[in-house]
């Protein structure tokens, strides 16, 4: 995904894609609605660190990843 304006950053040799659970806690991060986003920071640094750590449970998906299932 590339945001208009924002400079694009290559992913580090080795690595050409993330892992579901980085993209869930990602796009929970970004929704639109704070309703929807992590409630504090201490519980989107939990989220990140199990999605590298490959335990994708901390990161649900908020609203658009709920959406791009459909």
């Amino acid at each position: 995904m590339h945001l208009a304006g924002a400079p694009r950053v290559d992913a580090p040799p080795g690595q050409t894609a993330i892992t579901p659970e980085l993209a869930k806690a990602c796009l929970k991060a970004l929704e639109k609605l704070p309703a929807r986003r992590y409630a504090t920071a201490t519980d989107m640094a939990k989220a990140l660190r199990g999605a590298l750590e490959g335990d994708g449970a901390k990161a649900k998906p908020g609203l658009a990843g709920r959406l791009r299932r459909l």
